[in-house]
């Protein structure tokens, strides 16, 4: 470790290269992966060669079959009308044994279809419509040789394919043999075949019936259909070879999962050749390479993830001493040291972590030391903004009454003029009104003095929401009688517990303000609904409505929405900042919904006790 520690960071980087490895593992699996695949491609063409030759070898047979066949029945037309065609037929059996081809029957087949004679005439073959059979039809009708699939009939064991040549002599007509496929050398060649343990070979017609099967696979039954009959008739009609892997479930013989099958159809007879071999036999190859490859790679990751581990183990345990001191750092800890380690790169990366810390240290008692004076600095600056704001806004809401009494006192103390009763008492009911609302002003500084000092001691006791909104209801309807004044408390209110002086202000604020603001009257109406563990009491006017950008500052202290209505109806802008004082006091909230020209809802919120959840209260409606 101490030599580790000496060496330079280029140094450490230069070891760690030996993660390169990992590439190298990734490159080796690349290839790895194209060998298996490019392996499994060449056994799959090396299985549909095989099917090729197989079929190249069954179709010169057949050809040569056709051959000798085509022979006798030019001897037929050679000879005379009258010739026993019966010694004709003997040789012509004679000579397809010696090509390995096993003759179950030789016929004689007239232009009409019919059957005129047979060698043997035991096999149960339609005699009388050979024209049944494709392949016969299609010798007379082409003039062309042609080999039949299976031929099944009823009492056959076994079946049998024909091979028909048309006959040149007059009225036309065609040679057929029936040929046993199970005895001739069709399938004898066929059966020395050899595929591993589960390889063997198939013939099938263009119907998907099994002619030959090899072992070790199991020995077909009489007409036996092959496992894809329609798939192989598509591909023998389009002449299509074909390698790929195929499901075996379906199969008997105890096996199952997947074969490997090439199939490659005759070039000019309509079957096919399969070669089948299960998956797991002919990729074992394959999968040999792939288990070799995968070791390789599996220790090349260990040896590449072993070096980089040694050699990054150092880099990696300093670089996260500097980021934990880092961290500390960031959440203010400026006193602990950082550990210098080694002589590299790092090393001085940490040195230089260090001398920072002691400068931001520096630093920050200069900064927290400006920062004080600067915070007392503003503290002093806002508290004269504030006092100078208060003393302008009182001045102002003073003045207007203040003005009034003075002007109606002057004029009723002048010397020079006689006042009637009338005008007398009209002055001083002004100069009372005005004295009211003077003393409400006080009584609102008072108030807004207590909420921003938090001197609101709260004597709470129960109290019943509807009573109170129909006293406060009662006090200002007489003061107003172009407003519809209501309440609407439904019967499963609770009581709660609150100071009812403070409360009973909370709803004379926001009912006078419904009022002041609703100046061609309409309905007010104060409602409350219980929701959950609080009482949500609502205040609605039909009047002038707030700007959506006046809503957050409606219950700011002296905050009064500039507008013509706003000065016409006057006012100190005290009093919602009084009701959210007053509510909040108490636990609860208070909001605003509005639209501007339809009116305006107050809501406030207020705490039930646990214990009366539940509990309803009488409700009122006026």
């Amino acid at each position: 470790m101490g030599l580790i520690n000496k060496l330079s960071l280029g140094a450490k980087i230069g070891i760690a290269v030996a993660c390169v490895l990992v590439a190298g593992v990734a490159v080796e699996g690349y290839f790895s992966v194209r060998a298996v695949m490019q392996s499994t491609e060449v056994m799959l063409e090396q299985r549909k060669s095989m099917a090729g030759l197989i079929a190249d070898y069954e179709e010169q047979m057949l050809q040569r079959a056709l051959s000798v066949l085509g022979a006798a029945g030019d001897n037929l037309a050679l000879s005379a009308r009258d010739a026993d065609p019966g010694n004709i037929g003997a040789q012509l059996e004679k000579d397809l044994r010696l090509l390995g081809m096993y003759a179950e029957d030789i016929m004689l087949v007239e232009a009409s279809g019919r059957a005129s004679w047979a060698l043997h005439g035991n096999l149960g073959l339609r005699s009388n419509d050979m024209f049944g059979y494709t392949a016969v039809e299609r010798a007379v009708a082409a003039g062309e040789p042609t080999v039949s699939g299976a031929v099944r009939e009823p009492g056959m064991q076994r079946p049998v394919v024909l091979l028909a040549t048309p006959l040149r002599r007059g009225g036309g007509g065609a040679l057929v043999a029936a040929i046993d496929v199970g005895q001739s050398g069709l399938g004898g060649f066929v059966q020395s075949v050899k595929l591993g343990q589960t390889g063997y070979v198939e013939v099938v017609d263009q119907a998907g019936v099994v002619l030959v099967r090899t072992r070790p696979g199991r020995p077909p039954s009489p007409f036996e259909m092959s496992d894809h009959p329609g798939r192989f008739a598509q591909l023998i009609a389009g002449k299509q070879p074909v390698s790929r892997t195929c499901h075996t479930c379906h199969e008997g013989g105890g096996r199952s999962g997947q074969d490997v099958l090439a199939f490659y159809p005759l070039a000019q007879t309509p079957w096919g050749v399969v070669v089948r071999q299960s998956e797991s036999e002919a990729l074992a190859p394959v999968r040999d390479l792939k288990s070799r490859s995968a070791q390789a790679g599996a220790i090349l990751l260990a040896l590449a993830i072993g070096m980089t581990w040694v050699t990054t183990r150092d880099i990696v345990g300093r670089v996260r001493q500097l980021r934990d001191a880092s961290r500390r750092m960031a959440n203010g800890d400026l006193a602990s040291p950082i550990r210098v380690l080694g002589g590299d790169e790092i090393a001085a990366l940490a040195g230089t972590f260090d001398d920072t810390r002691v400068r931001l240290q520096e630093s920050y008692v200069e900064l927290s030391r400006k920062t004080h004076e600067v915070e007392e600095a503003k503290a002093r600056s806002e508290a004269d903004r504030l006092k100078s704001e208060f003393i302008s806004a009182m001045s102002h809401e003073l003045r207007t009454p203040l003005t009034s009494i003075k002007g109606y006192t002057t004029s009723l103390l002048r010397n020079d003029v006689n006042w009637d009763s009338a005008t007398t008492r009209e002055f001083l009911g002004t100069i009372d009104q005005k004295a009211d609302e003077l003393q409400d002003l006080i009584e609102k500084l008072l108030q807004t003095t207590k909420i921003e000092g938090g001197a609101i001691r709260l004597d709470k006791e129960p109290v019943v929401l509807s009573r109170l909104a129909q006293r406060v209801i009662k006090d200002n309807a007489f003061r107003s009688p172009r407003h519809q004044l209501s309440a609407d408390f439904p019967f499963d209110i609770p009581v709660i517990e609150a100071d009812v002086r403070y409360l009973e202000q909370v709803f004379h604020n926001l009912v006078e303000n419904a009022i002041k603001y609703s100046p061609n009257g309409g309905r007010i109406a104060v409602s409350a609904r219980a929701q959950g563990r609080e009482v949500i009491v609502s205040v609605q006017d039909e009047g002038i409505g707030i700007a959506p950008e006046n809503l957050p500052k409606v219950f700011d202290r002296f905050y009064r929405v500039d507008n013509a209505m706003s000065r016409r109806v006057g006012g100190t802008g005290l009093g919602l900042s009084i009701a959210k004082g007053f509510v909040e006091a108490h636990g609860g909230k208070i909001w605003v919904e509005s639209i501007v020209g339809k009116g305006s809802i107050f809501y406030f919120s207020l705490p039930v006790p646990a214990e009366d959840i539940g509990e309803e209260t009488t409700g009122t409606s006026g």
